[in-house]
């Protein structure tokens, strides 16, 4: 394996360091120095240039021989990383960091086995940051003829307010191939954070109320059609069922963003729409009157061509060198992050929902859909030059000015932007946006688990045109790396579908969310069990192949959404129960289980109680 690093300053040198010796050692080329020092799976490496100079850039890259992999996780946020991984489509792949999507920088790349083969990854401030493939490479066609199999991580231009003459950061590199080390990538990228999250002190919010099972009326509604009888019918059949939070989605205020491109946008104002909802705040006690708690939705930053406020915030707009205001593709303008006067407007806009209208929680939204152009408005001071940066700031912002007077409020961020640092200013982590694709929605929520507990589907639709076996399966597979939410039509739901979630949301609500054991752990490369390490007994979740467990010599309960028979193995007896999709206990014994029992997909939980 070579590494090597690039570093320039921002008094204009560029010195390339190759073949660094990652044992440890220092070396010096034309006043800029690089001292590497080895630690725990990870290296300390520190870039030092003449006083009065600052370090502007620092470019890592390592060359292994090309092997064959089954899989690539790229540099990502969660939501585009599956539907990417294959490795030739990963080759010559060049892509950036920025405010619409803020990627963990980290590359895993898994062997035939389908467990992880080589990880390389840079652990520091957050900020804009290039990745790259070097090769193979694509031109007019596909080059792997010289069999080396190169990667980049780009670092810079460093903010002025992390970069100085000396900067340190954390390069991380496993190469588990011969090592005898057998890791799900989910286990590699969850040490990777939390690397980060030890270098830089991060610690996330335990909100109780934030992981009980969830309800968004954004899927299965057009947001003209979301009125306050269709959110108060689906609280009233939604509480039976166990679901205690409900997001008031997108349209609230108005046309949503699912109308038509010809409808103008009045977001910004953030009033209700009386059309739909008369008062927003004696929804909300409604809401809270049937033993329910509000999210509502709101994209602070964002500003509609027929928005009220339009006038007053005119002068925060993010716009390009020739003054034109920016636009996003879904056609609304944006206020500017980098700007301190921009941030004090967007978070007083969050601090009015959570009072005035009495909410339990907000769901912040649409910052991924941010132009990645760097505002040039002279209308606006900035204070920053990343606007990763800018953004980190204002969702800190957000948290203290809220939690100062709401000290239980919920807050939902997006994994395009939430990632290992910003997760610390939520209090859940939104695994978008993947209706009616449960194994979307599977593979989303699986990477938020690799950095934070708090993962929240996102939004798990359950329909009557599945069997009850397959919503089953669905909604074990939603439980299997987070928190339950839905987006659907409760009312309109068939009984014995109620039945199931009424059972399932249960047992979620009062075995996990209210015993606060949350962290999921893969145990196969195939991610097909998972598993919950408690202290007096372990929770399993099977989905798709998966075929056995041993579950040792403790007590233990699986959640059963396999498509296989499970052989079950443990050491010693235990007495058994199986229950339904729908709560009913089929069967209760007692067996020695070293030999192993098995199950069929009948068998929704099956508990295990260790006998002395």
């Amino acid at each position: 394996m070579l590494y090597s690093l690039t570093v320039t300053t921002y008094g204009g040198k560029t010195e390339s360091f190759e073949n660094i010796d990652l044992r440890g050692g220092r070396r010096s080329q034309n006043g800029i120095c690089v001292t590497i020092v080895p630690r725990d799976n990870c290296c300390c490496v520190t870039a030092e240039c003449s006083a009065g100079d600052k370090i502007r850039s620092m470019e890592h890259t390592v060359t292994i021989g090309l092997r064959n992999f089954s899989t690539i996780i790229k540099p990502d946020g969660g939501r585009e990383y599956s539907a990417e991984w294959h490795p030739v489509k990963f080759w010559g792949m060049s892509e950036k960091s920025g405010i619409n999507n803020v990627r963990i920088p980290l590359y895993i790349c898994n062997g035939m086995d389908s467990y992880a083969s080589f990880a390389f990854g840079v652990a520091g401030k957050e900020y804009e940051t290039s990745f790259a493939c070097l090769q193979p490479n694509q031109r007019r066609a596909l080059m792997a003829y010289y069999r080396k199999f190169t990667l980049s991580i780009r670092r810079g231009d460093i903010p002025e307010s992390y970069t100085s003459d000396c900067v340190e950061e954390s390069l991380y590199i496993r190469d588990f191939q011969d090592s005898g080390v057998r890791l799900p990538w989910t286990a590699v990228l969850d040490e990777f954070c939390g690397l980060i999250r030890s270098r830089e002190n991060i610690v996330y919010e335990h909100n109780k109320a934030a992981l009980e099972p969830l309800w968004c009326s954004w899927t299965d509604w057009f947001s003209d059609e979301v009125t306050e009888q269709v959110i108060i019918d689906n609280v009233r059949e939604g509480m039976k069922l166990g679901i205690k939070n409900y997001i008031i989605d997108d349209g609230w205020f108005g046309p949503g963003l699912d109308n038509d491109f010809d409808v103008g946008l009045n977001i910004g104002d953030w009033r209700p729409d009386p059309s739909k909802i008369k008062n927003m705040r004696a929804l909300n006690d409604k809401i809270h009157s049937l033993g329910a708690k509000s999210v509502i939705w709101c994209a602070p930053h964002a500003v509609g061509e027929l928005a009220e406020c339009r006038r007053e915030r005119r002068h925060l707009l993010v716009s390009d060198k020739s003054g034109s205001v920016a636009e996003t593709y879904n056609k609304f303008n944006v206020m500017c992050v980098r700007s301190p006067e921009a941030r004090e407007v967007m978070s007083d806009i969050c601090l009015r929902l959570a009072v005035e209208y009495n909410t339990d929680g907000a769901k912040y939204d649409l910052f991924n859909c941010i132009p990645d152009i760097k505002c040039c408005s002279c209308q606006h001071t900035h204070d920053t030059e990343s606007e990763v940066e800018g953004l980190e700031r204002l969702l800190e912002l957000i948290y203290r000015k809220i939690k100062a007077v709401k000290p239980d409020y919920m807050i939902e961020l997006k994994q395009n932007y939430a990632g290992v640092k910003l997760s610390q200013y939520g209090t859940m982590i939104r695994a978008g946006d993947t209706p009616y694709a449960p194994d979307g929605n599977f593979y989303r929520t699986a990477y938020i688990q690799g950095y934070s507990p708090y993962a929240s589907n996102d939004y798990q639709t359950i329909t009557d045109f599945n069997t009850l076996k397959d919503s089953t399966k669905i909604v074990i597979k939603m439980l299997a790396v987070g928190i339950p939410t839905y987006s659907v039509n409760i009312p309109q739901l068939r009984e014995d579908t109620k039945a199931m979630l009424r059972f399932l949301n249960g047992w979620y609500s009062k075995e996990l969310a209210g015993k606060g054991a949350l962290k999921r752990n893969a145990l196969n490369g195939a991610l097909n069990t998972w598993k919950i390490s408690r202290e007096d007994d372990d929770v399993y979740f099977t989905i798709d192949t998966a075929s056995r467990i041993d579950a040792g010599g403790r007590s233990f309960t699986v959640l059963n959404g396999s498509n296989e028979r499970v052989c079950i193995l443990g050491n010693g007896s235990f007495l058994l129960k199986e229950y339904s999709c729908t709560g009913d206990v089929l069967r209760t014994w007692t067996a020695d289980i070293e030999d192993g029992i098995e199950i069929n997909d009948d068998v929704t939980v099956l508990t295990g109680s260790k006998i002395n």
